[in-house]
């Protein structure tokens, strides 16, 4: 039915490597056991199957990898590198227990969901080209209406988005009008997937998903589209090219000294980089900023603002530390995308080391225009380093946070100040690595310690908060001071919370000391904040925003 170069694999394909992965879910698949994707629960198939499973607490993303048929995906995957024609024969047979499952009128809300119509497109067009060559029989005008249904959907730009969603749509829409030879299909699919490039990567080449784990995945995609345009003898283009090289650069930049990548918005855990550079790194697109100094071993991140709500968690004013390649500071992770207490609680404010007003916020979707949440002051100098932004969602009230690094002195200044109609439950929260110990002196001032490396927090200015250290903890239906470390795993850690008495307005300035106390103390005004130590070092007058 279809050449073999209109064929876009949804997994493996042709001269990919072996994967233990895959031939552990196909060699379940043979057994009668489903598992739509790696590490998922298990479910049972055969003649009386329900294709409208949902698995507790990931009922969501379960249905999507049924719908999608990534198992068949798999087995096809598994069958073209072994030639075993038993993975076929399962293939065939799921895929016919899916069609009467449609035919017969069922479906659920992720059957004809964007995700799952394209890649079953995929999966459906790889499997009819198995069959054809290795001379099975199939319906050929039974395929012909089913595809031809997927096509139409996938042609629809009202159900088209402008993110890896819509991407995955014009991947086999592309392959879809190769393969039917539908040339309307084809540049329909070019078209949109090139809008959705300049769309969702900024000038320095980060993309816009909040997650450094999807801009894997879409940079990824792009390349695979682009192999397999250039196999069609087509090209998204020489300037889309040029900037996704620069796009592969990416990981590197945000990395952490010790070679990981935070796990900001839905991101998980990922592979350790071989490369890291101390060079910091802003992105106002996004609101994401590395501050970096190789000198004093100091990384700390901020997260304020957004392009595209998509993966975005409510970490808006957050900051990630480490220090001497030990993590302070750190995300919640994703956990997964089911309706659960641990995703609520990892995608919350309560989850992220941010200052708020102790409520939830709004995240408009046309911030990227509006800017009503965003960062708006960076600078990168030998012996100041700073960033700013602020966040209008809260209602009746507005927040901002300023970070300033100073290196020579190995100090870090946090000052958050908000103001609001009503009073507020102003709070500080930042969330600590599961390694770090917590030591309260006798002071007020906090001695953070990971391994050989030590931080101290303290707090200037006459209107000191009050600090309740959380520790982690799993009810029935609700959970505080967890982090995710993989998809479908937590661990408790702790919890710093600073609060202080309801008020209208607040002006707090966080202190931070990288490896020993300082007698650094800063000073406020409305147009700068001063830092002088008792040491005869040279002050610092350093600027104040406007929020």
């Amino acid at each position: 039915m279809f050449k073999e170069s209109a064929v876009l694999p949804l997994l493996g394909g042709k001269g990919s490597k072996p994967s233990p992965i895959l031939n552990r879910i196909a060699d379940k698949a043979l057994d009668n056991v489903i598992e739509p994707f790696p590490n998922y629960a298990d479910v049972n198939f055969g003649p009386d199957f329900d294709w409208g499973h949902k698995e507790p607490g990931i009922e969501t993303s379960y249905q999507l990898y049924l719908q999608n048929l990534r198992v068949v995906g798999t087995l096809l995957a598994v069958y073209e590198q072994t030639g075993v024609v038993d993975y076929l024969s399962k293939a065939d047979e799921i895929v016919e227990s899916w069609l009467q499952y449609v035919e017969s009128g069922g479906s659920t809300e992720m059957t004809w969901y964007d995700h799952a119509v394209g890649a079953r497109s995929r999966v459906l067009m790889q499997f009819l080209s198995a069959m054809e060559a290795a001379d099975r029989p199939y319906d050929a005008e039974r395929f012909s209406a089913i595809l031809q249904k997927h096509a139409e959907l996938l042609m629809d730009d009202s159900l088209h988005r402008m993110n890896n969603h819509g991407l995955m749509m014009d991947m086999a829409l592309i392959s879809l009008g190769l393969g039917m030879d539908r040339r309307d299909y084809v540049y329909r699919g070019i078209g949109r997937a090139e809008s959705i490039f300049w769309q969702t990567f900024s000038e320095t080449g980060m993309h816009q998903e909040n997650s450094p784990e999807y801009h894997n995945m879409v940079s990824r995609m792009f390349r695979e589209l682009e192999a397999f345009l250039n196999a069609n003898d087509l090209s998204l283009g020489e300037d889309v090219l040029t900037k996704l090289r620069y796009a592969a650069k990416h990981m590197p930049r945000i990395a952490k000294p010790d070679g990981k990548v935070p796990n900001i918005g839905d991101s998980g855990s990922q592979r350790k980089l071989d490369s890291f550079n101390w060079d910091s790194f802003h992105d106002e697109m996004s609101g994401f900023t590395v501050l970096k100094d190789q000198s004093a071993e100091m990384y700390l991140a901020f997260i304020c603002g957004y392009s595209a709500k998509a993966h975005k968690h409510a970490d808006d004013l957050s900051v990630l530390l480490n220090y001497r390649s030990k993590d302070f500071f750190i995300d919640s992770g994703k956990y997964n995308y089911g309706k659960n207490k641990f995703r609520s609680f990892v995608v919350s404010y309560r989850g992220h080391s941010s200052f708020s007003a102790g409520r939830p916020y709004n995240r408009p979707d046309d911030n990227r225009y509006s800017r009503t949440i965003a960062t708006d002051h960076f600078l990168d100098a030998k012996e100041v380093k700073l960033v700013s932004g602020y966040n209008d969602g809260f209602e009746n009230a507005k927040l901002r946070r300023s970070v300033y690094a100073l290196p020579g002195r190995k100090l870090i200044l946090i000052r958050d100040q908000g103001a609001s109609k009503a009073n507020e439950n102003w709070t500080h929260r930042f969330v600590l690595s599961p390694d770090v110990d917590v030591q309260e002196l006798p002071d007020g001032t906090v001695k953070l310690i990971n391994g050989d490396a030590e931080v101290f927090l303290a707090w200037d200015g006459p209107n000191k908060p009050n600090l309740t250290v959380e520790h982690g903890a799993i009810g029935d239906t609700s959970v505080k001071a967890v982090v995710s470390t993989a998809t479908n795993r937590v661990v408790k850690t702790t919890h710093l919370v600073y609060t202080h008495s309801p008020s209208s307005k607040v002006d707090a300035i966080l202190r931070i000391s990288l490896g020993a106390p300082t007698s650094d103390r800063s000073v406020s005004t409305e147009s700068h904040l001063m830092v002088s130590g008792s040491d005869g070092t040279r002050p610092y007058d350093l600027p104040s925003f406007d929020f």
